[in-house]
């Protein structure tokens, strides 16, 4: 399908955007962290002041990962989840496009004319060095073919800590298990979710019972361990939890666990077949294989009392239930 197909199936808005025409940004939005809450912020900004609609162009599909498949990498968000995050943070038009023979095949210039006439385009907002077409132009460049038209506006790339705000940099704490760090980076906590789904029961023998939770293999998750989290479940109701992301070692193996353990529910087990979501306060240990069964369950209940202090000054979040969604 090609763009100006793909801008018509976004959405029923034609008639108005083309009228009032539209301030836009467009991107992969993997995370939708600081930077771009603050690229985004900048395109509602601009389009209340001039009366245009605000538009995010949206990437099912990282560009990189089409261009060169060996960089596919896991991503932050679901499709689902980053179309909700960029809408809720003002944006009234979140359109859908991928990246395909197509787009990749246009230049800048053909790119900011297709806006122009599919979308009415007025104002391209779009983060310091970010380049369009295939002929890889900054905003810089495409000035001088756009002319004055269209307004060309960069945002600074956000920072925190004296480091650039980035979807490779998350992912790069992810692995490290540092989740504090990762929730200053998207402004809100990291959370996971998805649906329970019956295990071995080894947990329940040892008398830690978990809820064991389906993964979605395209989406990055921390690094092995133990956290502290808080596990929402379908009624809404916030629970603290020790949650076990690993391979348990211990028990025999079992690859890609993604498990939880709510400290004061005591039917885990029952909640097999709802949509949990859980949301990741702070690392507590690295996957360890211990000697034997005991020392393991002597070692969790240690854990467990740790992570009932850290929950304990510690607020639940508000969390929906989405995943499958998330």
């Amino acid at each position: 399908m090609d763009l100006a197909r793909q801008l018509a199936a976004g959405g029923d808005i034609s008639a108005r955007r083309l009228r009032a025409g539209t301030c836009l940004t467009l991107g992969t939005f993997d995370g939708v962290h600081l930077g771009h809450q603050a690229l985004l912020s900048e395109v509602v900004r601009r389009a209340d002041a001039r009366g245009l609609e605000s538009v995010a162009l949206v990437f099912r599909v990282p560009p990189r990962s089409v261009i060169n498949p060996s960089l596919r990498t896991p991503l932050l968000c679901s499709f689902e989840e980053r179309l909700r995050l960029i809408r809720g943070s003002g944006i009234k038009h979140a359109i859908p496009i991928d990246f395909n023979d197509d787009v990749r095949s246009t230049t800048a210039a053909q790119f900011v004319e297709r806006l122009r006439r599919s979308l009415g385009l007025r104002c391209l907002v779009l983060g310091e060095g970010a380049k369009v077409g295939n002929d890889q132009h900054t905003l810089s460049e495409l000035g001088s073919s756009v002319g004055d038209e269209v307004e060309l506006v960069s945002v600074p790339t956000a920072s925190r800590g004296g480091a650039p705000v980035s979807s490779s940099g998350i992912r790069a704490d992810l692995s490290e298990g540092d989740v504090g760090r990762v929730r200053e980076m998207l402004g809100r906590p990291f959370h996971r979710g998805g649906k329970v789904v019956r295990g071995q029961g080894r947990a329940t023998e040892l008398g830690i019972p978990t809820a064991n939770i389906a993964r979605m293999p395209d989406l990055a998750m921390p690094a092995h361990g133990i956290y502290a989290t808080w596990t929402t479940l379908a009624d809404g109701s916030a629970w603290r939890s020790a949650t076990y992301i690993g391979d348990n070692p211990t028990l025999g193996g079992a690859p890609d666990s993604f498990e939880t353990h709510l400290l004061d529910y005591e039917a885990a087990t029952d909640l097999c077949g709802q949509e949990v979501n859980v949301s990741f306060v702070r690392y507590i240990r690295g996957d360890v294989r211990f000697p034997n069964v005991e020392e393991l369950s002597a070692q969790l209940k240690e854990d467990i009392e740790q992570i009932g202090e850290v929950l304990g000054i510690s607020e639940p979040p508000r969390l929906p239930i989405l995943e499958s969604v998330q």
